[in-house]
C-alpha cells in the first residue's frame, strides 16, 4: 500500500494565509489567516477586511479580534461589535459592554437585555422612556438608510 506521507515541515505548519497586494489605510485590502506558521505560532490576520482565529483591522470576523469599524466573532472589541463577549460603542452580545449595549448581560449608558446595568434601561423589570425614544430614533434613521 502506498500511503501519503507528510514531511516534517508539513506537520509543523498548517492552515491558510492569503493577503491582498492592494493596500488601504496602511493595511492589505483583505487578509485571511488560519492555522500555525513555520515558527509554530498561531497565524494572525491583519487587513482592512480581516478573517481569522485572531484578527485585527477595520472590518473583522474572528474568534478573537479588534476592529476600528465592525467586528463579528466570539471575543470582539470594535466600534460596532457583535459577539459572545462584546465590547464597543454599539455592542451586541451575550455579555455586552458599550455605550449602547444589547445583551443577556449588558453594561452601558443605554442598555437592553435580561440582566442589565446602566443609566437608561429596558429589561423585564424596568422600561425607561429615554431608551425607547433613543432606539425609535435609531430605527427611523435605519429605515431612511434602507430606502436609499
Amino acid at each position: 500500500m502506498n500511503f501519503y506521507r507528510r514531511t516534517q515541515k508539513e506537520i509543523q505548519t498548517f492552515g491558510i494565509d492569503k493577503k491582498s497586494e492592494k493596500i488601504i489605510f496602511g493595511l492589505p485590502l483583505y487578509h485571511i489567516s488560519f492555522g500555525i506558521d513555520e515558527n509554530k505560532k498561531i497565524r494572525k490576520a491583519r487587513g482592512f477586511f480581516a478573517l481569522g482565529q485572531y484578527a485585527s483591522g477595520y472590518i473583522v470576523i474572528a474568534q478573537f479580534g479588534y476592529a476600528y469599524i465592525f467586528g463579528l466573532g466570539q471575543f470582539i472589541i470594535a466600534s460596532l461589535s457583535i459577539a459572545q463577549f462584546s465590547l464597543g460603542l454599539f455592542s451586541i452580545g451575550q455579555f455586552s459592554i458599550g455605550i449602547f449595549s444589547v445583551g443577556q448581560i449588558a453594561l452601558g449608558l443605554y442598555t437592553v437585555g435580561l440582566s442589565v446595568y446602566g443609566k437608561y434601561i429596558y429589561s423585564t423589570n424596568r422600561e425607561d422612556k429615554e431608551i425607547i425614544e433613543f432606539f425609535t430614533r435609531i430605527l427611523n434613521f435605519l429605515k431612511i438608510l434602507i430606502k436609499f
